[in-house]
Formats: structure tokens, sequence, C-alpha cells
């Protein structure tokens, strides 16, 4: 008779949560969207090249699916950011994902 080894399956989700942006490379604004594959509570933020954050969204929870944040190119503190490469990174407990986007004025 032989044996049957019965083992747990493991659903491999994408690392980067199907992170985008679109228009990439934009003016004026842009469209970041990305996926969560349950409830969490997650953070994006935009970076420039020197580390620094420029604008960050902060949730308690988002639920599972698509999400969709419009970025208008303005920094938190309300200036316009200027022409360039920033970084956009979601963030939940699980897990980090980084992306670039290019700001043309």
């Amino acid at each position: 008779a032989g044996t049957t080894s019965l083992t747990d399956q493991h659903i491999i989700l994408p690392d980067d949560f199907g992170l985008k942006n679109y228009p990439n490379p934009f003016n004026a604004s842009t469209t970041i969207e990305f996926a969560l594959s349950m409830a969490t509570p997650a953070s994006l933020a935009i970076f420039d090249l020197r580390g620094r954050e420029i604008r960050s969204w902060r949730f308690s929870i988002l639920g599972e699916g698509v999400h969709v944040l419009n970025w208008d190119g303005f920094m938190q503190d309300g200036s316009p950011a200027g022409s360039g490469v920033y970084i956009y990174q979601i963030r939940t407990p699980e897990r980090v994902s980084s992306k670039k986007m290019i700001l043309l004025k």
C-alpha cells in the first residue's frame, strides 16, 4: 500500500501589492493603485531621492481589494513638488513595496 502525504498549500501573493501608478511620467497628478489580500493597517508615502518623506497617507484599516489614490503633485506642507524622480511606497505590517515615478512640470 502506498502512503499519501498531505501538506498545507500556501497561496503566494505578489510582493509588490500590484503597486503601480499612471500616467508615469506625469504632469499635475498621477493615480496610485495597489491591492491588499486582507484588511490591514497600511500607509502610502512618497519620498524624494534624498529619502525625505514629502507626502504620506496613513490608514488604520484598509479592506481587502484594490485601492486607488490620486496624488496632485503637492507635498504634505501644501507646496508643489518639483520635477524629478520620486519613490512611492506601500507599507503594511506584513510587507513593504516601493516603485519609482517621474513628475514632469
